[in-house]
């Protein structure tokens, strides 16, 4: 392990250092994510829009890989959590308009429905494969992370070639 990363551990993480090093991790990300450069190549921008790289970062500071965020910081942050992802969905309710999404026609909506059915079985199917052969006792305690990491799959999926869509002005 390289001496930076022993230099922060867990037992000196606390709640208030946790936040910090989030919004850090936030700042530069936003700050690299954004330049004109990155977001006109389509393969890192249909990434980035995705949202595997947050997926990646949150893994990695967790209790799994580096444990800088260990269960006691996570625990203590869970309302600031909560409240955060309570917020998002409110502007999104906010947003949501029934007459917006009946202008887009019936086979629109069954197409990006049955990509995002496809995309769910197909990632809980695979990651679910993964993890019994890695851990098989452990199966029941892992089937909500299979099941979420499926969920935020078959949610990025329909963006990712919207986004794909818009870029390349493709018609029909």
């Amino acid at each position: 392990m390289p001496i930076f990363l022993k230099i922060i551990t867990c037992k000196h993480m606390t709640p208030f250092l946790g936040l910090l090093l989030i919004l850090m991790i936030t700042f530069i990300g936003v700050r690299f994510f954004s330049r004109t450069t990155i977001l006109k190549t389509p393969l890192l921008s249909g990434l980035i829009v995705s949202g595997v790289p947050y997926i990646l970062i949150g893994v990695f500071l967790g209790p799994q890989v580096f444990n800088f965020l260990n269960i006691n910081v996570l625990n203590s942050l869970q309302p600031l959590i909560s409240m955060a992802i309570g917020w998002v969905g409110l502007l999104f309710g906010l947003q949501l308009r029934w007459r917006n999404i009946r202008r887009f026609p019936l086979n629109y909506m069954l197409f990006t429905s049955v990509q995002s059915l496809i995309t769910f079985f197909f990632i809980f199917i695979l990651m679910g494969i993964l993890i019994y052969l890695m851990s098989p006792p452990l199966l029941e305690n892992h089937l909500a992370g299979v099941l979420i990491l499926a969920a935020l799959g078959s949610m990025t999926a329909p963006l990712s070639i919207g986004r794909i869509i818009i870029e390349n002005r493709i018609k029909g």
